[in-house]
């Protein structure tokens, strides 16, 4: 019986029979594919392209490149004044709320950690180190810069404070790494930005704004086709960093994805920031961070003001730094003392400060520190300028 049906079958039908089975099998691995892309996607963990998010500065591309900052990206003019900044550029002290009448002894300059994103202008730690100093703080932190564009800011300002801060947060590194901060945050704000690189002497070298049309930053984010790669840029899809979108075969744009730096560092345990800060890294990260800070003491000196560099950890660096005991910024404090750097590095305090506590109590929802950390800052800067020389006690 087997054998004539088999004979009925033929060899034709038997092919047919197999290739289906290949489809649909084929199918399955595709689809299973895609759903996993999908969730990587999701947790930050495989490329997605910008969605376009609303701004209240801009109505269009053209419009935004009309309004943006010709050489920071943003924040932009219109701002100054507004709801988050004053008309020096500030974020508002309530202590000190009117800039023309009680000028800088202090100017911060740094990303979202320094303007004190998620607390309030009076909890934000700048305006607590006003409070404690008796005079008031400039605080030229915006959210979203990295290092790089917050060093660039205080060599385009005309401030004159006795001190300077520069804040470095330890993930900024991927930020000096990158002209379009879309890429990371998978957010469509047109977030192009300058960024730094080492050239043959080891000086930096400034790298402008891409001057892009729309239709070419929609091929540079993968919006539209042709996909449009730009010069000194690691996150795009395909880029040095490991990045891959989610196109077709999925299958095998998933397995290409466990090259990702963001699965590197979930496999090794440690935060995504962390590989960049390993010597010798082909993208250079340690390097230019730390001549970014260098060049940030050097410059300050030669305007006759006192510079001190403050290092931020995440919640990320204090979970990784209780498993292991090491900072995941460990390699640019020691550059940063071979160059003879005047910095201040945060994370012993809060680390010893949070003592048992889970680390969580400190971080607002979107991992910015809260009220208690914020004032715990202010007060290690306070000792710091204050043993340091840099005011009276």
């Amino acid at each position: 019986m087997n054998a004539e049906t088999n004979a009925e079958i033929g060899p034709g039908k038997r092919i047919l029979f197999a290739l289906i089975a290949a489809v649909t099998v084929f199918a399955i691995v595709e689809l299973g594919a895609f759903a996993c892309g999908k969730i990587l996607q999701s947790r930050y963990k495989m490329y997605a392209a910008p969605v376009a998010q609303r701004s209240e500065w801009f109505k269009s591309y053209d419009d935004y490149l009309k309004r943006r900052n010709p050489r920071l990206g943003w924040p932009f003019s219109v701002e100054f004044g507004g709801s988050a900044y004053d008309s020096s550029g500030s974020r508002y002290s309530p202590a000190y709320p009117d800039p023309a009448k009680s000028p800088n002894s202090v100017a911060i300059f740094g990303d979202s950690f320094a303007f004190g994103t998620e607390v309030d202008d009076e909890h934000a730690w700048a305006n607590q180190l006003a409070l404690s100093l008796g005079s008031r703080v400039g605080n030229f932190g915006v959210p979203g810069y990295g290092t790089d564009q917050a060093y660039l800011r205080y060599s385009l300002s005309n401030d004159s404070s006795r001190v300077v801060i520069l804040t470095h947060l330890s993930e900024g590194i991927i930020r000096h790494l990158t002209r379009d901060w879309d890429l990371i945050t998978h957010m469509g704000y047109y977030a192009m930005k300058p960024r730094f690189v080492l050239n043959r002497r080891g000086a930096l070298e400034e790298v402008p704004l891409p001057q892009l049309s729309e239709h070419e930053y929609l091929r540079s984010v993968g919006i539209e086709p042709p996909f449009l790669a730009m010069e000194h840029e690691n996150f795009q899809p395909g880029g040095a960093a490991g990045v891959t979108d989610l196109t077709f075969p999925y299958s095998v744009a998933v397995l290409r994805n466990l090259g990702t730096y963001q699965l590197r560092a979930l496999f090794a345990r440690r935060p995504d920031h962390a590989e960049f800060y390993r010597r010798g890294h082909p993208l250079g990260g340690l390097e230019i961070t730390a001549k970014i800070l260098e060049s940030f003491q050097d410059e300050a000196r030669k305007k006759g003001q006192w510079p001190l560099v403050v290092l931020l950890p995440t919640s990320q660096d204090l979970a990784y730094v209780r498993r292991t005991g090491v900072w995941s910024y460990a390699s640019l404090v020691e550059e940063l003392d071979r160059a003879q750097v005047n910095y201040l590095d945060f994370g012993p305090a809060l680390l010893k400060h949070i003592g048992n506590r889970d680390t969580k109590e400190f971080f607002k929802p979107y991992r910015h520190y809260n009220e208690e950390a914020s004032k715990l800052l202010a007060e290690t800067v306070h000792e710091a300028l204050r043993d340091r020389g840099a005011i009276s006690r």
